[in-house]
């Protein structure tokens, strides 16, 4: 990830960015996903972004950070979200990690 500083007059906003690109690449004949050049083979689960508290909200910043490291944990390297946009703070702890 790259920080971002961007200035305007006496405005200035901080964010980041990443860059990567993903492809279909020939490994030995057979066309297999490549994340940034590198064959990936992915696995993951179907996170349903349930909390037994608040049924679709998680209840802390740290329970969603903590689902993505239990994921990272368990040797998965991707997570498909089931029918919703998660707050933005789990896509922040998912570029992260």
């Amino acid at each position: 990830l790259y920080d971002l500083r961007v200035r305007f007059g006496e405005d200035e906003v901080l964010s980041y960015f990443g860059l990567r690109t993903y492809q279909l690449a020939d490994v030995h004949g057979v066309k297999q996903p490549a994340l940034n050049g590198k064959f990936t083979f992915l696995t993951g689960f179907l996170d349903q972004s349930w909390w037994p508290d608040g049924q679709y909200t998680a209840p802390c910043d740290e329970a969603l950070r903590f689902d993505l490291e239990a994921t990272v944990m368990f040797g998965f390297n991707l997570v498909r979200l089931h029918e919703k946009v998660n707050p933005e703070r789990w896509y922040y702890h998912a570029d992260r990690l």
